[in-house]
């Protein structure tokens, strides 16, 4: 799995590829971490390269939507391919989430 990043205002959008599951959340979180340390508060995942996510890659994403919150920062997720955004909604975490269909309707 990779991750690229871009700044959009005062969004960083994180754009995986590929899986995220439990050999590679680990990265995927030493990565968000990274960039929460370097004063990024303002988060917007990009899922539309990801064909498949675990609780693992849930976890992830709820600890990093925890720690945004805290720092009075927020979260997004971007256009989930079907199979993520089944998953997404049976975990709970669609009600959770702002999800948006396109990087352009970020707030």
């Amino acid at each position: 799995m990779q991750v690229d990043y871009k700044k959009d205002g005062k969004w960083l959008i994180a754009k995986p590829t590929g899986r995220i599951d439990g050999h590679t959340s680990p990265d995927f979180e030493a990565s968000f971490l990274e960039k929460i340390a370097e004063g990024n508060t303002h988060f917007a995942v990009d899922l539309s390269k990801v064909d498949y996510m675990s609780s693992a890659g849930l976890r992830v994403l709820l600890a990093t939507y925890k720690s945004l919150k805290a720092a009075s920062g927020d979260m997004a997720l971007i256009a989930p391919q079907a199979g993520v955004a089944e998953v997404l909604e049976i975990s709970g975490f669609a009600s959770i989430f702002n999800i948006v269909p396109k990087a352009g309707d970020l707030d």
